[in-house]
């Protein structure tokens, strides 16, 4: 009988001590992450006042936990407040343009400013880039036209000139440029680097009628 008390006993401090932590199930630790602290917008610089932190005991893949990963690079999307900031949502900063940036043109080229466009927050200098436009009058033709137009610097965020991109061009192809800007209505789309310097492929342009026979519209 004597025995039977000590091993219940005994048991029972097995018990109690794993309770309070001697067997090694303690509780489980919170991860502090970043978060937006209101809404954010699309090429938007993000300073600390845009960050804040919320604790999670699951850390999201690629989630940040340090605002230094995110103060000073750019939103890729529009961001809404509380979402959490993934590695993915921010793109580096491009630096300044240098002082002397015709240094960098070899002979025959020139570097031209065009506008901001939509794809803008995700190029950075040494990307290429194709233009796709339609006539604003006449034709109502939308077709790919220069194409590989190599960028060599990206405006400055929290300036006239965010997202504003630099590209290389022959004089012929800056007339062009030109001419495309002020009379097209027109987007960039950004080439894989794994396409870039390769010829570009040709393309037959989309009209009314090629886009009505090729999705059956009457």
């Amino acid at each position: 009988m004597i025995g039977v008390v000590l091993v219940v006993v005994a048991f029972a401090g097995v018990l109690l001590f794993g309770r309070l932590g001697g067997g090694g199930g303690g509780p489980s630790t919170n991860t502090s992450i970043l978060v937006a602290a209101h809404n954010l917008t699309a090429a938007q610089a993000v300073t600390e006042a845009d960050l804040t932190f919320s604790s999670v005991s699951v850390v999201p893949t690629g989630a940040l936990t340090d605002k230094g990963q995110a103060i000073g690079k750019l939103t890729r999307s529009a961001i809404p407040q509380g979402g959490v900031i993934h590695d993915s949502d921010l793109a580096t900063a491009a630096l300044q343009t240098p002082a002397k940036l015709y240094f960098t043109l070899p002979a025959g080229d020139v570097a031209l400013n065009i506008p901001a466009g939509d794809i803008s927050p995700y190029v950075q200098p040494g990307d290429e880039i194709d233009i796709i436009a339609t006539l604003k009058s006449g034709t109502t033709q939308t077709k790919s036209t220069l194409k590989g137009l190599k960028v060599i610097s990206v405006g400055t965020p929290g300036t006239p000139t965010a997202g504003n991109l630099v590209v290389q061009v022959t004089l012929q192809d800056a007339e062009l440029l030109e001419f495309l800007v002020k009379n097209t209505d027109y987007t960039y789309v950004l080439k894989s680097p794994l396409d870039a310097g390769t010829n570009n492929p040709s393309t037959t342009g989309v009209d009314i009628g090629t886009f009505k026979s090729t999705y059956g519209f009457k």
